[in-house]
Formats: structure tokens, C-alpha cells, sequence
């Protein structure tokens, strides 16, 4: 009898041990990916020591002119905060976990990613608030591309270097490249995989998590040097070329020109939206058609849907400005502008070549609706996704047929499959917080003193991490510093809440969720 109740109890301290969170293993994650950043910020002085025309003086720590100890202090104390956690917490259980432990680790890591990538942005003086250098590291890390930096022009090559590059980290995700290159997750890399991306209908590049990471890292790599090969061409310095590659294939939008990319050729115009197209294509197409398996692409659904709106938008944009070339403007000008700001928007990229703010108002319809779509899953953009748009038009249509043949089983397909029911309730359920978070937090910004229009636009850039749309805040000459502080803290918060999918978020702030 004593035996069999020693069993229970023991049975019962495992079982409650399972059910606790796993705090060192989230600890072991985030002490990595911190080295991670602070190894990649200090890849940013290559900048600064080529740029850099000042003697190095401790007098210049805090001075925006100068960034080379700044960026070196912050990489310093990034690197030995990571080395204190990887330590502490070395003999992590990588098995015991669950999901609530990579719902978890997954928004402190970004969360992390953010916190100390404002560091440079502190010591060099370029921001005196703390919010504001958070803001600008959240919108770098989540390829929002919004930016407080008025003159960008007179930033230090390092810190120029260092908005870009959180952009190129963010379009993959730190915590994918764990995955990739990290072997500390033993089996259940699968589970961070789930918790920072929402994809539920794409096929694996292989049975194995981290196999795939790996592969689709280095796609991801490599269009990065193709598009920084292109950008040389068109007569790009290398400065420019780097900068500019690590925004575009992230579809970040971060610009190191006050005049963005407006003062660039043509050809540099063609190169970006080549590259963002490609970019916010799923990188499982890319695998497929580097293993020339060219009809499963061409096949795809929302690959499909994703071309032709590009297609039909700007073909839709050219007619209006057609219509109203009151400017006299050339045929290929015109079709350049609207293929590049379709292409822009609906990637998320966010860039602009010229002032669609005067252009007709029906354009701005389309442009603004277009960031409700976003690309497709599985790349570097954000928004809604295209798939999920597909599965809920088909479940509508689906629906109607229903109501007719009430006893017939229809299923929703999609690329010739079956959608389960729990995917399709799970869009559903994205759509509507979508559409609820939008609501509500474009009311809180106008309590606060913003229009109505330039409110529901930045909620709604902010939240598909698009860092260009329309109104006094998010439109071209608009200025995000005029609202009050708090309310950039909720635009932080829509940043991170869009890019992790609404879902890991929502968890987290769950009750449920920290329950034994």
C-alpha cells in the first residue's frame, strides 16, 4: 500500500513538473539568439571603421556623429547578457516542453530581438526617448519599416548598416534561424516553427524541421546576393547596395535616403520589384522551383491568385493614371509607378517612388486594400496571407451550396486538397481578430487626437507590417512623431501582435495560459 502511494506521488511530481513552464529552456533560446544579435550588430562597424572620418574618442560615446563605440558597447553588453543566460541555463530540459513553451519563448525572443536592438539608437544619441528607439527597433525587426528618423541621411554608416540588417533578420525570423543553424531544440523545433508562423496548408520542404530552416535559409541568402549583384549593376554603390538589398528581400522598407528610392533609375526601380515579388512568394515554391519542379509551382493556388491580383491592380492603376496624366507623363512612367506601388503593398514592402497621396482617390482604395491581403505564406511578408483569403471565399461559396443540398458533403479544397475543419475555423478566427484588433485600437488613436482615415491606415499598416499607407501618419510626408507616446507602445504592440500572427500573442495574454 505504502509502495503503491510512493508510486502515485512520484507519478503525480512528474505530471506536475511537465504542466510547469519550462523557464530554462526559454532562458537557453533567447540567451542564443541574443548572442546572435549581438554578433550581427557587430557587423555593423564595418561600416563605421570605412566610413567613419572622426577620431575615435570616449567624448563621442553619446554623440550621433560618431558610432563606432556605441555599436561596440552595445554589442559588448548584448553579447555577455546572452552568455549569462546560455550559462545559467546550459543544462535545459529540451524535452519537457510544450506548446506554451514556444508561444513563450517565441514572443520573448522578438521581444528580446527589439529590447536590445535599441541600444546603438541609445548610445549614439540619435533618439533621447526610450520609446522612440524601441518603436524604431520594433518596426526593424518585425520589416514593419515605419521610422521616426526625420533626416536619415545624416545617420552613422554603422547605424544605417544596423536598420537594415534587424529588417533582413525579421524577414525570415531570428528564431527560425535557431532552428537552422543551432542544434539546441532537439525534436521540438516543430513546435517554435508552429508558434511563430501560422501556416497550417503548405507542404514541408522535408520531414525534418530543421533541415528545412536550413534550406530555406539559404535560399534566402542567396536571393539577398542576387539582388545585391543586381543592385550593382544599375550602378549602385556598394553602400547603397547592401542597404537596399537587405530591405528589399525582407520586404522590410527601411530607407537609408531621406528621398527613399524616388531619386533612383529605372532599372534599380525594376530590381526591387522583381525582388519583393520573389521575396513574398512562399520560399517552399522557391525549393520546388530550384528542383525544377516547375508545375507544382505554376499550380499553386495562391501563387496564382497572388500574380494575377498583382496583374489586375496594376493594370487597373495604369487605366486611372492614364485617365488623369494631367502631368504629361510617358507611358513607361506610368506603368513603373503602378507596378511598383502595387507590388509594394501588396508585399508589405512598403516603399514608395513618388507621392501616390496625390494621386486619385480610387487608387488609394485599392493600394489601402491591398495591404489587407498581404503575400503569400511562408515568405517574408506580412498581411492577412492570399491562402487564407482563397480557403475563406471558398468556405462562402461552399456555404451557399450547402444551403441548397443541405444533406451533400462539399469540402472546402485547396490545391486540389481537402481543407480540414479546423483550418478553416482557425481562418476564420484570424480574420476576425484581425478585423476586432483593427477596430478597436484605430478608436484608441482617434480618442487621441488622429483622423479617423490616418488612424484606421497606420493600425492597419502596423499590424500587416507595412510601413507605407495613407493619412497624416502612415502616408507619403506623413509623421508618426506627432502622436503621444503611449500610443506608439500600442503601434509597437500591433507590430509584433501582426508578425507573430495575432494567434501567439493572444495566447500568452490568455489567463488560461498561466495556469498550472
Amino acid at each position: 500500500m505504502f509502495a503503491s502511494s510512493e508510486i502515485l506521488s512520484k507519478k503525480f511530481a512528474v505530471n506536475m513538473r511537465i504542466k510547469q513552464l519550462n523557464y530554462k529552456f526559454i532562458g537557453k533560446i533567447i540567451g542564443f539568439l541574443i548572442i546572435l544579435e549581438g554578433l550581427l550588430m557587430a557587423v555593423s562597424l564595418v561600416f563605421s571603421f570605412i566610413y567613419g572620418s572622426r577620431r575615435m574618442n570616449w567624448n563621442t560615446l553619446f554623440n550621433s556623429e560618431h558610432d563606432i563605440l556605441a555599436i561596440t558597447l552595445s554589442a559588448i553588453i548584448t553579447i555577455v547578457f546572452g552568455v549569462i543566460l546560455l550559462f545559467k541555463y546550459k543544462k535545459a530540459d529540451t524535452k519537457q516542453i510544450g506548446k506554451r513553451e514556444a508561444y513563450l519563448t517565441v514572443f520573448l525572443c522578438w521581444f528580446f530581438l527589439a529590447l536590445f536592438g535599441v541600444l546603438p539608437y541609445i548610445f549614439t544619441g540619435i533618439f533621447n526617448s526610450f520609446t522612440d528607439a524601441f518603436f524604431e527597433s520594433m518596426s526593424g525587426f518585425t520589416t514593419t519599416g515605419f521610422s521616426l528618423i526625420k533626416d536619415v541621411e545624416t545617420l552613422p554608416k554603422g547605424i544605417i548598416l544596423w536598420r537594415s540588417i534587424t529588417n533582413w533578420l525579421g524577414g525570415m525570423g531570428m528564431v527560425f534561424m535557431t532552428l537552422a543553424f543551432i542544434p539546441v531544440v532537439g525534436g521540438k523545433g516543430g513546435l517554435l516553427f508552429a508558434a511563430e508562423t501560422s501556416n497550417e496548408v503548405h507542404d514541408k520542404v522535408h520531414p525534418r524541421i530543421n533541415v528545412t530552416a536550413k534550406r530555406l535559409w539559404t535560399i534566402y541568402f542567396m536571393l539577398t546576393l542576387a539582388c545585391f549583384g543586381m543592385l550593382l549593376l544599375g550602378k549602385m554603390s556598394i553602400y547603397d547596395s547592401v542597404c537596399t538589398a537587405l530591405s528589399t528581400v525582407s520586404t522590410g522598407g527601411f530607407s537609408h535616403r531621406n528621398a527613399g528610392l524616388a531619386d533612383q533609375s529605372p532599372y534599380i526601380h525594376y530590381v526591387i520589384i522583381v525582388f519583393i515579388i520573389i521575396a513574398a512568394t512562399s520560399f517552399n515554391l522557391h525549393y520546388l522551383f530550384l528542383r525544377f519542379q516547375w508545375k507544382k509551382v505554376f499550380k499553386n493556388e495562391e501563387f496564382r491568385v497572388y500574380m494575377l491580383l498583382i496583374i489586375l491592380c496594376t493594370v487597373f492603376v495604369v487605366a486611372i493614371l492614364a485617365l488623369n496624366n494631367n502631368s504629361g507623363q510617358d507611358a513607361e512612367t506610368i506603368f513603373r509607378q503602378s507596378l511598383f506601388h502595387v507590388s509594394s503593398m501588396i508585399t508589405t514592402a512598403g516603399f514608395a517612388i513618388s507621392d501616390y497621396s496625390l494621386w486619385p482617390g480610387n487608387i488609394w482604395i485599392i493600394l489601402f486594400l491591398l495591404t489587407f491581403m498581404g503575400g503569400c505564406a511562408g515568405s517574408t511578408t506580412g498581411g492577412i496571407k492570399i491562402y487564407r483569403h482563397i480557403i475563406m471565399f471558398k468556405n462562402c461559396k461552399m456555404e451557399l451550396k450547402r444551403l441548397l443540398h443541405p444533406q451533400a458533403v462539399i469540402p472546402v479544397r485547396y490545391n486540389g486538397n481537402a481543407v480540414s475543419q479546423n483550418t478553416i475555423n482557425n481562418t476564420l478566427a484570424f480574420f476576425y481578430f484581425f478585423i476586432l484588433i483593427t477596430f478597436f485600437a484605430s478608436a484608441i488613436i482617434c480618442l487621441s487626437g488622429i483622423d479617423f482615415m490616418s488612424a484606421i491606415s497606420v493600425t492597419v499598416n502596423c499590424l500587416s507590417n507595412t510601413g507605407s499607407g495613407i493619412g497624416s501618419l502612415a502616408g507619403p510626408g506623413g509623421d508618426i512623431n506627432i502622436v503621444h507616446g503611449s500610443i506608439k507602445w500600442l503601434l509597437s504592440f500591433l507590430m509584433i501582435t501582426g508578425r507573430l500572427e495575432i494567434f501567439t500573442v493572444f495566447v500568452i495574454l490568455n489567463k488560461t495560459f498561466w495556469k498550472k
